[in-house]
């Protein structure tokens, strides 16, 4: 019994590594969306800005994959993918 509470403690730290990448990379998408409204000249800290939003649906969709919920996952997964890629047809 020992041993099944170590590995959810093991589990839970990896899910809860993800959620600090998540709000580092939620964190760096806020800093490029206002940096592209100040300098406005230079659409490429949006594209930046959609990026890091990006990583961060795919980082909370890690996390929740490695806490066994493999809906959230998908979901979050998806949407990371529709972000990246809307974000890079549009720009290009």
């Amino acid at each position: 019994m020992n041993v099944y509470a170590e590995r959810k403690s093991m589990m839970r730290h990896q899910a809860e590594k993800f959620f600090q990448y998540q709000y580092l990379s939620l964190f760096t998408s806020f800093l490029f969306g206002v940096l592209a409204l100040w300098q406005s000249d230079t659409p490429l800290f949006f594209l930046f800005a959609f990026y890091a939003l990006s990583l961060s649906f795919m980082f909370e969709g890690l996390a929740y994959q490695s806490r066994r919920n493999h809906v959230q996952f998908v979901e979050q997964i998806i949407r990371a993918l529709l972000i990246f890629l809307l974000s890079s047809f549009l720009y290009f």
